[in-house]
């Protein structure tokens, strides 16, 4: 059972220039299933150009789960990494166990984000743009946890890069490099990402 607010003024949706947005989401588990649990989202994005081809976006979402009666599952927590947090790997941030290094995921999480979109100088038919970004993020801890054979710090992790937007007749294509220059020695990080979805 799920329930979605969100009001949208964006010039264009897959690659905004101008405008901004707003969300609030809600998802209730344990109806009819054999999970049970409250899921809580909050999201918002800023865009404003800066000359007439360069463009900021500054966005930021969090995020809260909690168990009805019980632990919140694995496949229900929240893991930062990837594309919510590029210079660490899908799940690379989150409690992890000790023995196995397996992510355990965390009940809470924040991440925020500012880039920068700019021209190439290539005709504008290519659809290529350059981007600068900064990611940080954080995560909280899972249900059960444990210290003696969990690793977890509530530190803010952050990254900085650069890469390309194509706005391929498929949809966004973004490349990003990005280098971690906030995070912990648990950590799961990587350079390098492929990615199909959104501008920003």
């Amino acid at each position: 059972l799920g329930d979605v607010y969100k009001r949208q003024y964006l010039d264009n949706r897959n690659n905004p220039s101008d405008g901004y947005y707003f969300s609030i989401s809600n998802d209730l588990a344990g109806l009819g299933g054999d999970a049970h649990y409250l899921r809580s989202g909050v999201g918002a994005g800023y865009y404003m150009p800066l000359t007439d081809k360069w463009v900021l976006g500054l966005t930021t979402d969090i995020g809260y789960i909690f168990g009805l009666d019980e632990d919140v599952r694995l496949n229900n927590r929240y893991f930062l990494g990837g594309g919510n947090l590029r210079g660490f790997e899908d799940g690379g941030v989150t409690a992890r166990d000790k023995q196995g290094l397996d992510s355990l995921g965390g009940n809470f999480q924040a991440t925020a984000t500012a880039q920068i979109l700019f021209p190439l100088g290539l005709p504008s038919e290519f659809g290529m743009k350059g981007k600068l970004f900064a990611d940080a993020g954080f995560i909280g801890k899972p249900d059960g946890y444990d210290s003696q054979t969990m690793w977890y710090s509530s530190k803010i992790r952050a990254s900085i890069g650069f890469g390309f937007l194509w706005s391929s007749p498929l949809g966004p294509i973004n490349v990003d490099f990005a280098i971690p220059v906030l995070k912990e020695d648990f950590d799961e990080t990587e350079y390098f990402r492929l990615n199909f979805g959104t501008g920003f």
